[in-house]
């Protein structure tokens, strides 16, 4: 799971003074590049995170509409999450490998049929901002 707590309104900015003040430690002083480290970090902290935020709020909701008892969504996160960065970002699994693997750890796999179809292919979301498009994606080498 990416996060143990909700982000609220505040959580990128407190992100930012705390690097902020890394920044100005590594930095001696130097202000303009301690706010540009923090920039820097809280930008890649945003385009990482935010997918993950985006799919989980739509696994819960499949989730719910599944009668899937709350104490054994965790391996249902886990698989978004698995999903969200070796399937669809990196193209290291295919999609029935990942079933298989989660179903032999205790999920059910229509449910996880389910859960792609809803999460990853109905929504089919657009980039948000700050997360990387098709073309940003790094190759594969």
């Amino acid at each position: 799971m990416p996060l143990k707590k909700k982000r609220s309104l505040t959580t990128d900015i407190r992100y930012k003074i705390k690097m902020y003040a890394v920044g100005l430690a590594k930095a001696v002083g130097n202000e303009m590049l301690a706010m540009e480290y923090a920039d820097t970090l809280t930008r890649a902290r945003i385009r990482g995170v935010r997918p993950f935020e985006i799919d989980r709020d739509q696994l819960e909701n499949v989730l719910e509409a599944l009668r899937v008892p709350r104490g054994l969504w965790g391996i249902y996160y886990a698989f978004v999450n698995f999903y969200e960065s070796k399937i669809k970002y990196l193209g290291l699994w295919e999609e029935e490998q990942a079933i298989d693997h989660f179903a032999k750890l205790g999920a059910n796999p229509d449910y996880l049929r389910e859960i792609i179809n809803e999460v990853f292919l109905k929504g089919k979301r657009s980039a948000q901002p700050g997360e990387p498009t098709v073309e940003q994606k790094p190759s594969k080498s």
